[in-house]
């Protein structure tokens, strides 16, 4: 899948978020504007990955990122939530879960449109998945 197939997903940056909230002033402080913007790379990827990033994959990511996979892991101990598994962001989530709620009542709208023009017999097939797919110009259905 490239690039040019979907529209860009962008991710809410709060523009006081660097002096907002007293943890991200400290947190500024100890690793000053490398660490901000290692952060906010980071929090691009787990938007990217669903949420939820492998512990494990740290040394992958310092790669992608051009630093020292211990500078990843003193970021995800001092912003991220992590079990020793996995690291996330609760704000992340809920941002995600909100856009998923946004995307479930858009389609439903579309649904709901759809019949209006149609009539009630269209009915989508149950085994197709609307991420996966997408109705086509000519009604037939297209892969993503």
């Amino acid at each position: 899948m490239s690039d040019k197939e979907f529209p860009k997903e962008y991710l809410r940056h709060d523009y006081g978020a660097r002096t907002d909230t007293r943890k991200m002033r400290k947190f500024v402080r100890k690793f000053g504007m490398r660490g901000y913007g290692l952060f906010w790379a980071m929090a691009e990827m787990l938007y990217k990955e669903g949420g939820y990033i492998p512990i494990e994959e740290c040394d992958n990511i310092a790669e992608d990122l051009d630093v020292d996979a211990q500078e990843v892991k003193d970021v995800i101990d001092y912003m991220f939530h992590t079990d020793k598994e996995k690291f996330w962001s609760n704000t992340v989530m809920e941002r995600l879960a909100e856009r998923a709620g946004k995307i479930q009542q858009a389609r439903g709208a579309a649904y709901a449109g759809w019949k209006k023009r149609k009539g009630d017999e269209y009915e989508p097939p149950d085994n197709v998945d609307p991420d996966k797919y997408v109705k086509g110009k000519y009604g037939h259905l297209v892969g993503r």
